[in-house]
């Protein structure tokens, strides 16, 4: 099975083209007529990876980081989903804390395990 693939690096215009061998079991990745690999599932796949990180990467890079006065910000996803959970957390000790009283100090002097109001 044969695939082609059209980019458009610095250099100009250039055809990949993908021909799959199953019989064995490797991929031929022709760049043009200058550069070819012959690669096995494995390594193919690997390149896969390789590539689709890459192209994510610049894909973040390039997603608009400005806030409306046009100053640039960056926060990177450890960080908001970190600050995503301490929302939530601070949401529901607030929500647990609704409707509690905060003892004073006599009540705290006094504070009894076996009276029914402090079950």
């Amino acid at each position: 099975m044969k695939h082609s693939v059209t980019i458009h690096p610095e250099s100009g215009r250039l055809t990949v083209d993908l021909t799959t061998d199953v019989s064995s079991g490797t991929c031929l990745v022709e760049f043009g007529h200058s550069f070819t690999l012959r690669l096995e599932e494995h390594d193919l796949d690997k390149l896969h990876i390789a590539l689709h990180d890459a192209a994510r990467t610049l894909c973040i890079e390039r997603r608009d980081t400005t806030d409306l006065a046009g100053r640039k910000f960056v926060i990177p996803e450890d960080d908001f989903i970190q600050r995503g959970i301490d929302a939530r957390q601070q949401l529901k000790v607030e929500r647990m804390m609704k409707g509690t009283a905060t003892p004073t100090i006599d009540q705290i002097d006094t504070y009894n395990p076996n009276d029914p109001r402090n079950w």
